[in-house]
């Protein structure tokens, strides 16, 4: 077993701002880790209290939530038992570097970040706390297409999918959508079912006439009261789905499933 493979490494991230929780997981999934992210300084809390951290490497904290602060679970972690588990502390928030060195000084505080963040150099420091080797990078980018009419969120899951070096394309209607794959062949699909739905399956019907691009996994996006059995008896071919509102790690969770599922690459 190689303990330098990043594959092995679980990271928790506890960061009550769903951007940066999106950000971290969407960088550290990259790199090859395992990530479990929390919104909450309870969830936190309970994780210590039943001793399930365990299964967690790192733990990448925010010291400025609402409730229980970050620098509460840190003393708490000082307690016998806990020193073995690695922090790297995060803030938003201006500190004199008293406070700094003093938070620090903590036996498994690894390092402090301010926020905005450094993705190469903080992918580096977590690379160093946990003694791991970062995995060669793919020759190319993995292409995906996005069939989503409202901009804002077409964009928001292009950023996201971005992170990991995705190369993204945004169709704003299934027209468009529709043309891209005339001249492109992405390894994923991710598509507004309401989209799909009242252009009576058009971009389903023209992907299944195709040999070459029939076989293309599509990730829906389904509003909450959307019948996915009812999708599914409809032969629409669901290879998986999200129901909105989701997260980013939701996206970057179902995104890798399928493609390992379908070609084994990441």
């Amino acid at each position: 077993m190689n303990d330098q493979d990043p594959g092995r490494k679980t990271i928790l991230v506890i960061d009550d701002d769903e951007s940066m929780r999106t950000f971290f997981a969407a960088v550290l999934t990259k790199e090859g880790f395992n990530v479990v992210v929390e919104g909450s300084s309870e969830s936190a809390m309970t994780i210590l209290e039943d001793y399930s951290w365990q299964k967690f490497d790192l733990l990448i904290l925010d010291l400025m939530m609402p409730v229980i602060s970050g620098q509460v679970i840190v003393k708490e972690m000082q307690k016998a038992g806990y020193q073995k588990m690695p922090i790297l502390l995060v803030t938003g928030r201006e500190w004199d570097q008293e406070s700094i060195k003093r938070i620090s000084a903590e036996p498994n505080v690894a390092g402090f970040w301010k926020k905005p963040i450094d993705i190469q150099k903080f992918r580096a420091d977590v690379h160093r706390v946990l003694k791991t080797v970062p995995r060669k990078e793919p020759e190319t980018a993995v292409k995906m297409l996005i069939l989503n009419d409202n901009y804002i969120a077409a964009n928001n899951i292009s950023g996201i999918l971005k992170m990991m070096d995705y190369d993204t394309t945004v169709a704003g209607d299934v027209e468009q959508g529709i043309n891209y794959l005339g001249s492109n062949k992405p390894r994923l699909i991710i598509a507004e079912v309401y989209m799909l739905k009242k252009n009576d399956w058009a971009l389903l019907k023209n992907m299944r006439s195709r040999d070459d691009i029939k076989n293309i996994p599509i990730l829906f996006l389904v509003d909450q009261n959307e019948n996915i059995h009812e999708l599914m008896s409809n032969g629409s071919s669901i290879d998986d789905y999200i129901t909105k509102p989701f997260e980013g790690k939701e996206i970057l969770d179902s995104v890798r499933g399928l493609i390992q599922e379908k070609d084994g690459a990441v």
